[in-house]
């Protein structure tokens, strides 16, 4: 079977997924998988700190030097949202919200049909 680079899950083997409302990630995301490929990334900022909502902050994330990642501007691009992503660990037994963000708490508990465990 398929599966994804060292580091990329956690210990257990555990991995995110977020699927992004960004016109441009979206757009990439689907392109790949109309050739049967996929996209993985990590957070850019580390956990538990702030996200980068500019440019500015973005590259102050990722520090300098030959070996700081490529970051891409793309301009006239829409400013993100300002809200954080909502978090729902489905590893367990029942899902359990790690943090409620864009996504309220009721709405996932719709989507899933339960109730969702406190992180």
């Amino acid at each position: 079977g398929r599966g994804f680079a060292k580091g990329v899950g956690r210990a257990d083997g555990a991995v995110g997924v977020r699927c992004s409302s960004h016109p441009v990630a979206a757009a990439l995301a689907a392109r790949l998988a109309s050739e049967g490929l996929v996209i993985t990334s990590t957070s850019l900022n580390r956990s538990g700190d702030a996200p980068a909502r500019t440019a500015a902050e973005a590259r102050a994330c990722t520090g300098s030097g030959p070996r700081a990642p490529l970051l891409v501007e793309v301009a006239g691009a829409p400013e993100p949202s300002g809200t954080a992503s909502s978090v729902v660990d489905l590893s367990g037994a029942a899902p359990r919200l790690v943090r409620e963000g864009a996504l309220p708490r009721e709405a996932l508990e719709r989507v899933l049909g339960s109730a969702l465990e406190a992180a």
